[in-house]
């Protein structure tokens, strides 16, 4: 069932991926990458509107067994990615981390789109955990994996292709330990997206933006709902609140570049300088 959904996301980014960039240029909507090109900034939108175009348009196929994770899903990859979008093309670019989000609300009294992302996709993350947990605690604990989880693949992307490439890792690790009762294969309709986003990210020819990035958090969060147990769920949320708290001070590109094997695997697929 998945691997068509897949193909299909595939195709359909491939297709509309030159229109999609072409209008982020017409409107202005580009930056300045980290060798000092201009290039379309956000062009990650194009993967939740072809998953979303891929999941809806194949409803028959699998919704009658699968309806309420399928609307949900779509619901959160929505949500994330016009939260995204928003901090993308109206944020404010000299604010960095979630300290500085908070001085600019709580020192200058405006609110930045960055803290609306974060406000958003808290929201989003526990109205998605108050519909598919089964008690409370699960309810607590799923609502704050799928939170850390949208933010950690914007983590990453400070170099072409190293989200897309994590995200493909996570989810190859995730469908080899696939299991029948849970619907991973809802996932394929963003992991097919990528794949055809993603030579173009490795380029460094568009940059994947919040809007994607959030977008892959998401789906990554949830394919940690859906397949693991609540122990290792534990040792996730854990390993991603120390993530969170270590980029705050440091510099995660600069440990990558320091540890060989990270390193080699960052430059995979990318041009050398």
């Amino acid at each position: 069932m998945g691997l068509w959904l897949g193909v299909y996301s595939y195709l359909l980014t491939y297709l509309l991926l030159p229109y999609f960039l072409d209008m982020l240029v017409r409107g202005g909507l580009t930056t300045q990458n980290y060798r000092g090109q201009r290039i379309p900034e956000g062009a990650g939108i194009v993967i939740p509107v072809a998953a979303g175009l891929s999941l809806m348009s194949t409803l028959p196929f699998y919704w009658q067994q699968w309806e309420r994770e399928g609307l949900i899903f779509l619901f959160l990859l929505t949500a994330v990615a016009f939260l995204g979008f928003l901090d993308d093309s109206l944020s404010y670019k000299g604010m960095k981390g979630l300290g500085g989000h908070l001085y600019y609300f709580f020192r200058e009294g405006c609110l930045g789109t960055g803290l609306l992302k974060a406000l958003g996709g808290i929201s989003s993350a526990f109205f998605v955990s108050w519909i598919l947990s089964g008690d409370l605690y699960l309810f607590f604990l799923n609502g704050v994996l799928v939170s850390l989880s949208i933010n950690v693949l914007n983590l990453l992307d400070l170099r072409p292709g190293r989200a897309g490439k994590a995200f493909l890792l996570f989810m190859l690790l995730t469908f080899w330990h696939n299991n029948e009762s849970v619907p991973l294969f809802l996932l394929l309709a963003v992991t097919g997206a990528v794949l055809a986003y993603l030579p173009l990210d490795l380029q460094g020819q568009a940059m994947l933006g919040d809007t994607g990035a959030n977008v892959l958090g998401a789906a990554a969060g949830m394919a940690l709902f859906w397949s693991f147990t609540p122990g290792l769920k534990i040792i996730v949320v854990t390993f991603m609140v120390l993530l969170h708290l270590f980029c705050e001070g440091y510099s995660l590109s600069k440990i990558i570049e320091d540890v060989p094997w990270l390193d080699f695997l960052d430059r995979i697929g990318r041009p050398k300088i």
